[in-house]
């Protein structure tokens, strides 16, 4: 579980800097989170859907149209 709960944190900061429209350090701490969660939960589980979920609108934040619409795939 302490994998878990690094993992969420990663992906609440990944939040953050997004807010803040740091969208590169967003989509490193979103990474982060992402493979822990995959590691400890699968590939399948809600959070990782969730973290997908937040690339996604990062991409789409950027302009990467198909980057978001395949997180949103994902998610």
């Amino acid at each position: 579980h302490d994998h878990v709960d690094v993992a969420k944190t990663y992906n609440n900061m990944g939040n953050v800097h997004r807010k803040l429209g740091d969208y590169k350090k967003a989509l490193e701490c979103y990474q982060k989170s992402l493979e822990m969660k995959i590691k400890a939960l699968g590939h399948d589980h809600v959070d990782v859907a969730n973290t997908h979920f937040n690339m996604a609108l990062v991409f789409e934040m950027q302009g990467d149209v198909q980057r978001a619409r395949e997180g949103a795939r994902k998610s």
